[in-house]
C-alpha cells in the first residue's frame, strides 16, 4: 500500500510538472521563423552543410558533462559503498549535499562568464577534473575526516562550474537558423553514447584493472577531450545572438 502511494504521488507530480511545462510554452513568444527553402530540409542535413565543425567541437565539448556528471552523481554513491564502506545512506546524504553545491556553483559561474569571458571558467574546470581526478578519488579512499564529503563536494563544484556555462556556449555557438537542432542533437548524442555508458565503463575499469582509482583515469581523459575542444572555440559571451 505504501508503494502505491508513492508511485501515485509520483505521477502526479510529473503530471503537475508537464502542465506547467504546457503552460510556460504556450506564452512564449516564437523567436524563429524560416526565411528560406533552406530550412525546410531535415535538421541533421542543415548541420551537415552549414556548420559539421561546430556541431562536431560541441560533440566533444560535452564529453566531460556527460561522463563527469553519471560517474559522479551516478556511479559515485555505489562505488563509496562499496570501495569505502559507507553506509547507503551517508552515500545518498552526501550526494544530495553534494547536488546542491552544484546548483549554487551553477548560479555563480555562469554570472562570472558575464564577467570574465566564457573560456576561462570552462577551460579551468576541465583542466582541474584533467589534473586532480586521481588525487581527488585516492583522498575520497584515505582516512581524511569527511573525506568522500570533501573528495564529492570538490567534484561538484567543478562540474556545476562547467554546467553553469556550457548551456549558453553551445547557444552562442550556432547560428540562429540550426541552432535548437544542433544543440540537441549534438548534445543528447554525447550523453547516450558516453553519459549513459559512464558507470557501466567504470565498473569494468576496477573489474579489468583490479585498481579502485581507475575510474579517475577515465575521468580525466574524458576531461582531457573537452579541454581540447574548448581550446579552440572562440570566445563568445559577446556575440549577438540574433545573427
Amino acid at each position: 500500500m505504501r508503494n502505491y502511494a508513492i508511485s501515485r504521488d509520483k505521477l502526479t507530480l510529473g503530471v503537475a510538472v508537464a502542465f506547467v511545462g504546457v503552460l510556460v510554452r504556450k506564452h512564449l513568444p516564437e523567436s524563429y521563423t524560416p526565411t528560406n527553402q533552406d530550412d525546410s530540409k531535415m535538421p541533421i542535413i542543415n548541420i551537415f552543410q552549414k556548420d559539421l565543425k561546430t556541431f562536431i567541437t560541441v560533440f566533444f565539448l560535452n564529453i566531460i558533462f556527460a561522463v563527469g556528471f553519471y560517474t559522479v552523481f551516478i556511479y559515485n554513491p555505489i562505488w563509496m559503498q562499496k570501495f569505502i564502506h559507507t553506509s547507503k545512506s551517508y552515500s545518498l546524504e552526501i550526494n544530495s549535499i553534494s547536488l546542491f553545491i552544484t546548483i549554487i556553483a551553477i548560479f555563480i559561474s555562469s554570472y562570472f562568464s558575464n564577467k570574465v569571458g566564457r573560456k576561462p571558467i570552462l577551460l579551468f574546470a576541465t583542466a582541474t577534473i584533467t589534473l586532480f581526478s586521481y588525487p581527488l578519488y585516492g583522498m575520497m579512499l584515505g582516512n581524511v575526516y569527511h573525506h568522500a564529503l570533501i573528495g564529492q563536494a570538490i567534484f561538484a563544484i567543478l562540474i556545476g562550474m562547467f554546467m553553469g556555462v556550457v548551456g549558453i556556449v553551445m547557444v552562442e555557438l550556432f547560428k540562429s537558423d540550426i541552432r535548437m537542432s544542433a544543440i540537441s542533437i549534438s548534445f543528447n548524442l554525447c550523453f547516450a553514447i558516453f553519459g549513459g555508458t559512464a558507470p557501466m565503463i567504470a565498473t569494468w575499469l576496477i573489474h579489468t584493472t583490479h585498481n579502485n582509482l581507475s575510474i579517475a583515469w577515465y575521468l580525466s581523459m574524458a576531461s582531457l577531450i573537452s579541454f581540447i575542444a574548448i581550446l579552440t572555440i572562440p570566445e563568445t559571451y559577446k556575440k549577438n545572438l540574433n545573427e
